[in-house]
Parts: C-alpha cells; structure tokens; sequence
C-alpha cells in the first residue's frame, strides 16, 4: 500500500517533488546494492528538479558519486564494454584507441602495475567523450557527457584582479604530483608545503590567442579556498577530487569558462 502511495504522488506530483521521490528511491536502491539502478533514479531526479535547486544538488550529488563509482570499478554497466589484451598491448595504446586514461583502466581493472599485462586479460573500458565547463558565478566544475552531467565539483577561481579568465580552452599535457614554477621564486617540487599545485596540473591550453597561456586545473594545500574566489585564476580542487578527475579527462579534453552556465547547455 505505501508503494503504491508513493508511486502515485511521484507520478503526480509538481517535478521538484518528484525529483525529491526519485532521490529518495535511488538512496534505497543503493542500500540494497543496485548501483546502476539507483545513479538512473538519480538522473531523472537531476532532470525534473529545478537547475541549482536543494533537490537539483542533492539528485547531482548522488549522481556524480555513483557515476564515478561505477566506471572505477570492475562492475559492468550498460555503458562499458570489455576488451582482450593483444600481442603488443600496452595500457598507453589501449588507451589511446578508446580515448581513455591509463588511470581509469587502471582503477577499472584493478590493475596495480601498468607494465604487466597478460595475453587473453580482459578489460572493463567505458567509452566516454567528456568536456569541461567551469562555472565562475557558482564556482562549479561540470564534467559533462553526450548524456549532460557526469560529475560536479566545487571549484577555487581567480580572486579579485585575476578573474578566471572567460573562452575556451583545451587539457594539455598533464602531471602527477606537479612542480611549481612559481614567478619570481626558484621551483617548488612536489610535496612541498609551499607548492600551490597541489597533486595534478592539468594546463588550459588557450583555443583563441588572447587568453592567457598560464591557466591550470590543479589541486590545493588551501582546502578552505575551495568554492571562494581567492586563486590568480586558476581553478583549484580538493586534491582527492582533482586525481579523480586527472583520471577521467584525457589530454584535448575541452574546457569551457563561462560565467554562467544554462541547463540547455547541459546536452551536445
């Protein structure tokens, strides 16, 4: 009887109360292990709430984590396919021709050593075709999919005097645990308490010639910053968040900086 209930408010119910049913369902769905079940509940609540409402972040937060849950680990979805290893198969090549990380394989696979593959091993691989949109208004980092979001973060932008600058950029070429070449002062190496970059770097290669050419997503040993505007411009991440995302995004990855983002936009 309560099923029955509560199916018929969500079917007739204004959509931010139903985007609020399907969270709640997508949450049991998870308690009973049905991961794939419960991210889809909280798609459809992501799109029936109203944009950047409580219900819209709390369907998008459990969207995110659950989309990236699922294509980290070994657990097959509707999305991923599965490959054997070939004669002359590196995790770099696999990569390579699905448009992959070394990263993602990696985690997918529970795979420790990227130089011990096995002739026949089969590989989970989601194809994925990302793009980047941060958000200066909100201080949001959306990775986007053909599907709309993938995966929201909450981002440091550039302080007064040094805002992120607006256009469109591309990932260049990325670095784990980065050092610093700060203006004016000898490299910071990595680990350095006074190194910025914190984990990753992943430089915004301008797409037009007057934007700047010294723009980065990267980590932070400013934790607090996050969602502030307190950066020279580069957008900042939790330093756990930014080596999820290094593993998602390959290289040529479009990013877009925008100072605000419209739900239109969120597909194609």
């Amino acid at each position: 009887e309560a099923r029955a209930i509560f199916d018929g408010i969500k079917a007739t119910a204004p959509p931010e109360f139903q985007a609020a049913a399907y969270s709640s369902e997508a949450r049991q769905k998870e308690r009973d292990g049905d991961m794939v079940a419960a991210r889809d509940l909280y798609k459809k609540g992501s799109e029936l709430a109203p944009w950047g409402s409580e219900n819209w972040y709390e369907a998008v937060e459990g969207l995110s984590i659950l989309n990236t849950e699922l294509i980290f680990s070994n657990i097959r979805t509707p999305e991923s396919k599965i490959y054997k290893v070939e004669p002359g198969d590196s995790l770099t090549s696999i990569g390579i021709e699905f448009n992959t990380t070394q990263g993602l394989l990696m985690r997918a696979n529970n795979i420790d050593d990227p130089n011990r593959l096995h002739l026949g091993q089969t590989l989970k691989y989601t194809p994925e075709d990302f793009r980047l949109v941060s958000e200066r208004s909100t201080c949001n980092l959306y990775l986007l999919d053909s599907d709309g979001i993938f995966a929201l973060y909450q981002v440091g932008l550039g302080k007064q005097g040094y805002a992120t600058t607006l256009g469109q950029y591309r990932i260049g070429n990325k670095e784990k645990d980065p050092t610093w070449f700060k203006p004016g002062a000898s490299p910071i190496p990595p680990g350095d308490p006074e190194n910025e970059l914190g984990t990753r770097w992943m430089p915004m290669v301008p797409e037009a010639d007057d934007l700047p050419n010294d723009l980065g997503i990267h980590g932070t040993i400013n934790p607090e910053s996050i969602g502030k505007y307190e950066s020279k411009g580069c957008p900042r991440m939790h330093n756990a968040e930014v080596e999820e995302l290094y593993d998602l995004v390959v290289r040529a990855t479009p990013v877009s900086v925008v100072e605000t983002y419209y739900p239109e936009d969120a597909r194609g």
